[in-house]
């Protein structure tokens, strides 16, 4: 018996014990195997495309990389962002899946669309590294997995840029963003990061992943830890961007 024939079994015991619901629509899947739905997925392929590059406090879209934005927060650390899509509903679902489900697969099907839409992009950065927002050791324990360096690792493999992968640790475990306003958000993840000495930055361009952009909080206080150690420029990549007054529920 073949690794495919039993893997494929494998899986018919699986739908059988375990029948899986698309994670956007929850109707049940006819196999394990499928991410979501045919009807869900046609959908998501055909609204999804590449956002940014935008300014990490305002959301503005930017007409260039060497545009800066003249809004009042505008991000110092960051150059800017690109994201896969908004974070709406049915992001929401997807990501949840992947981050507390422990739908890792999920999680590279999202971050194959984006590494996608950066190389089909003519305003992709010209990037040394990809380094991804890390977690602080008890959250790691807990979920098991980094969701960024899942995306990160993704990214590296499709857009040829290698991974850092110890520039730079969480020393503090913050509580969650949840329910925190902009400026509370902000003093939460304040001096939360620091560089393990490790890795030479100076002059570097890097690519900053992280899941979910909403205030910009989180990404930007890693920046300013990778530009403080010499990172020359930094761009923001994120599965998912908020948009409006309404921050996300992670």
């Amino acid at each position: 018996m073949t690794t495919e024939t039993i893997t494929s079994l494998w899986w018919d015991v699986l739908d059988f014990i375990y029948p899986q619901r698309c994670p956007v629509c929850q109707v049940t899947l006819s196999s394990g195997r499928e991410l979501m739905c045919q009807n869900c997925m046609f959908k998501f392929r055909e609204k999804k495309r590449l956002l940014g590059p935008y300014c990490p406090s305002c959301k503005r879209q930017l007409p260039s990389l060497s545009d800066g934005c003249e809004c009042e927060e505008s991000d110092q650390a960051l150059e800017a962002v690109f994201s896969l899509g908004v974070y709406d509903e049915e992001m929401k679902a997807l990501i949840e899946n992947f981050k507390y489900r422990r739908k890792r697969r999920l999680g590279a099907f999202l971050s194959e669309l984006l590494s996608e839409g950066l190389l089909d992009s003519a305003k992709l950065p010209r990037a040394d590294f990809i380094v991804a927002v890390p977690l602080h050791k008890r959250k790691l324990r807990e979920r098991g997995f980094n969701q960024s360096k899942i995306i990160a690792s993704q990214l590296s493999e499709k857009l040829g840029i290698p991974v850092l992968s110890d520039s730079v640790i969480r020393k503090r475990n913050t509580r969650t963003q949840t329910g925190l306003s902009r400026e509370e958000r902000r003093k939460n993840v304040k001096d939360a990061f620091k560089l393990t000495g490790k890795v030479d930055l100076e002059g570097r361009r890097l690519l900053l992943v992280d899941d979910v952009l909403t205030t910009g909080a989180t990404v930007s206080e890693c920046a300013r830890t990778l530009k403080n150690a010499g990172a020359k420029k930094i761009w923001g990549v994120t599965l998912a961007v908020a948009i409006g007054t309404e921050l996300p529920q992670l």
